[in-house]
């Protein structure tokens, strides 16, 4: 028998035949750097989406079909799942029913499931409720005989919605209870609206957040929502990330080694690879995209600076005024994610900026050049101290 690992191509073919998880498994560790890696990793996660839907149909509960689901929002199975739990809700929530066998419970069902699987039964069980209160076993009795308004109150409080109480307003519209009705409808309508404004705030975080794709913003998603519709989803696309993170390729002398373990050659990683810590990328990129807006910035307010001293020295002490606000702006939008880099190149140019400045009003007012550099000197650190002072503040206020 040809021992496997020795040829890429026929140990492949072999894999796809046994088509099983601890063969893909076994195929990706020998070789992690092959053509074939991505659609045996995309086979592992099929198999594996198979392997557990196999265990829920087996299992037939709620909480399997919930759990699927929370492993595989959009998966194969997503729409069958939602379907099963929905049969399940009903059947159990008929159950309930049945045991309060109440005519509100029955309308409470039919209003919560209004195509569930026991709807037909509903006015069958109302009709014979109402027969037995009445002692009339033999004539028909219309819904407005029989259901009064304290009835029609008590299914509308239960489901406790603008449409059911909608409805009761349509039947006693100046009934007992129709102003408390009303009150109880406008309380919902701007509780709805919150809500509803909630959601679109968490629909655009979610959006940017996925067409950004990296762990700095699925980190803010779940720092904003942490009870989310899509914070599940956001936590495993962390998971992901760091994954891949965690078996990045190391190249070392012209070959390329996965941590932990052997190249094609039998050479071995170098264990001083220095391992993935989850939440050191995001610090990383969060610090590498201020620093660059933070040189940004003072290379732009050197050019500017130049250009206006040498092509309209009169607008030049307005240039570099412009400079300090447009750097302040940064750093008001960077806000509590500020690093001591940036501070300090922002309070570095901001110091040159009023040393530039008022070397130009003492040299006018005192018409001494070494004077004016002195006291230009003193006033210029003297802002930085009290301006890195109230950047200080600042972070600790937002943090």
């Amino acid at each position: 028998m040809v021992q496997f690992g020795k040829d890429e191509k026929r140990d492949w073919e072999q894999t796809l035949e046994t088509n099983t998880i601890p063969a893909i498994r076994r195929f990706l560790a020998i070789y992690p750097m092959s053509v074939h890696a991505p659609e045996g990793m995309r086979i592992l996660a099929n198999l594996k989406e198979e392997k557990m839907w196999e265990l829920t149909t087996r299992q037939d509960v709620m909480f399997a079909y919930e759990n699927y689901l929370k492993e595989y929002p959009s998966g194969k199975y997503a729409a069958l799942a939602g379907e099963k739990i929905e049969k399940l809700e009903d059947q159990l929530a008929w159950k309930e029913t049945c045991k309060k066998n109440t005519v509100s419970a029955y309308l409470e069902y039919k209003s919560n499931f209004p195509s569930g699987e026991f709807v037909s039964e509903v006015e069958q069980k109302i009709t014979a409720l109402v027969r037995a209160k009445s002692g009339n076993s033999g004539g028909e009795t219309e819904d407005d005989d029989t259901l009064n308004e304290e009835a029609a109150l008590e299914a509308a409080t239960n489901e406790d919605s603008v449409s059911a109480y909608n409805q009761f307003l349509k039947r006693f519209p100046d009934g007992e209870y129709a102003d408390q009705v009303r009150n109880r409808i406008h309380q919902l309508e701007i509780h709805l609206t919150r809500q509803y404004r909630a959601i679109e705030e968490e629909l655009q975080a979610w959006e940017y957040a996925d067409k950004q794709d990296s762990l700095l913003s699925y980190r803010d998603f779940i720092k904003n929502f942490p009870e989310g519709r899509f914070a599940p989803l956001a936590r495993q696309r962390i998971k992901n990330l760091e994954r891949k993170l965690q078996g990045k390729v190391v190249i070392k002398s012209g070959e390329h080694i996965v941590s932990g373990q052997k190249s094609n050659s039998g050479n071995t990683a170098s264990k001083s690879t220095k391992p993935f810590v989850p939440g050191e990328k995001d610090k990383l990129e969060r610090d590498l995209q201020g620093f660059r807006l933070a040189v940004i910035w003072g290379m732009g307010f050197g050019i500017l600076s130049i250009a206006t001293r040498l092509l309209s020295p009169g607008f030049f002490p307005l240039s570099l005024i412009a400079a300090i606000l447009v750097g302040g702006f940064f750093v008001y939008q960077r806000n509590k994610h500020l690093t001591s880099k940036e501070v300090s190149i922002y309070l570095a140019g901001t110091g040159l900026i009023i040393f530039w400045i008022t070397i130009e009003i003492f040299l006018t007012m005192l018409n001494n050049y070494a004077v004016a550099i002195i006291f230009s000197g003193i006033f210029a650190i003297l802002f930085v101290i009290i301006l890195r002072h109230y950047y200080r503040r600042y972070q600790n206020r937002e943090g």
